[in-house]
């Protein structure tokens, strides 16, 4: 309802491989049921709230403060909050297709946490939901960029979106619990088999100075590894796991 409804991206996985096949075929129409969120969980519709937040947060518009003070308040799953979200996500990913529909350019910017998230889901045999993955998988890549260029974590953009993931994943830590179940050279590997990196580097969409989505390439080295190892650290001590 909040993402993949428009955009016409579909794929599956291969064996271990994430998404590894697919086509872009956009749908003549789409019809969206806010009532149908009565029948989820509310760890299901958190999943969808953390990728509504996640693409407004890619988007360049105000889209992403209009995001967060949709839920100043603690009524997280009411109906009109997930109407609100859903109408903002969608119009914020709308931008995103109609300037680069065949992810060639601006919108890979919209797997800003994907990377780190499809190997936490990997990992953890899916016990922790898609999107609640994409949620730490953001603030992995926070909390990886930090140790890389040290201001990214306290930029005021990029502090919003990891206290409000926080606020959304703190209401399941019986589910984060899986995360000290997680074997780090499993995660890493389930991390490093991901398609978009290259033979040399490993490919994330992080955050800039100004808190802003972008891509860069790093070296397959220790250091990566090193780096990887304390966010993840990071992440664990942050939910007390």
């Amino acid at each position: 309802m909040v993402d993949s409804c428009i955009g016409g991206k579909s794929s599956i996985n291969v064996a271990d491989f994430k998404n590894i096949a697919g086509n872009f075929y956009p749908p003549k129409k789409i019809y969206i049921d806010s009532g149908f969120c009565s029948s989820l969980e509310n760890i299901d519709l958190a999943s969808g709230i953390c990728e509504a937040v996640k693409i407004c947060f890619a988007d360049e518009s105000s889209s992403f403060n209009t995001i967060i003070n949709v839920f100043q308040d603690e009524d997280f799953f009411s109906i009109q909050k997930l109407s609100e979200i859903t109408f903002l996500s969608l119009q914020a990913k709308k931008r995103f297709i109609e300037i680069d529909e065949f992810d060639n350019g601006v919108r890979l910017n919209l797997n800003f946490g994907h990377t780190f998230g499809h190997a936490i889901e990997s990992a953890s045999n899916y016990a922790i939901p898609h999107g609640l993955a994409v949620g730490i998988g953001m603030q992995l890549a926070i909390g990886f960029s930090s140790l890389r260029k040290k201001s990214i974590k306290d930029n005021s953009r990029c502090l919003i979106l990891y206290q409000f993931i926080s606020s959304i994943l703190n209401k399941f830590l019986p589910t984060l619990d899986q995360l000290k179940k997680i074997d780090s050279d499993i995660l890493f590997n389930k991390f490093s088999s991901d398609k978009k990196h290259t033979s040399k580097d490993y490919a994330l969409i992080i955050p800039n100075q100004d808190g802003y989505l972008y891509k860069e390439y790093f070296k397959k080295d220790d250091r990566f590894r090193n780096d990887f190892n304390h966010a993840f650290k990071q992440v664990l001590e942050q939910y007390e796991i």
